[in-house]
């Protein structure tokens, strides 16, 4: 997605802290096993972002993990709820 916390920050007074995270481990992964990690977004509004992750077996194309995770926009000044800047919306609904 291109959005970096530290240029947030500096150019948006904002960053994005995780609110909410729902995880269920499936299957164990091996050292130096070859995963996938999946992002998508699942849910968008004016302060927050819900992401689905998934890890996969590259091998067997197995979900071993899945995970719910909410972040929130907040000030980073005040570390009060803040809108989601036009600009990084539209950025993340590309």
């Amino acid at each position: 997605m291109g959005l970096e916390q530290d240029e947030l920050k500096q150019k948006d007074s904002i960053i994005f802290v995780v609110r909410k995270v729902e995880a269920d481990y499936l299957r164990p992964a091996q050292f130096n096993q070859a995963l996938i990690v999946e992002t998508t977004i699942t849910t968008l509004n004016k302060i927050s972002v819900l992401f689905e992750q998934k890890i996969l077996d590259k091998k067997s194309n197995k979900v071993l993990f899945t995970a719910l995770v909410k972040v929130v926009c907040v000030s980073s000044q005040t570390f009060k709820a803040s809108r989601i800047p036009t600009h990084i919306l539209e950025k993340l609904n590309e």
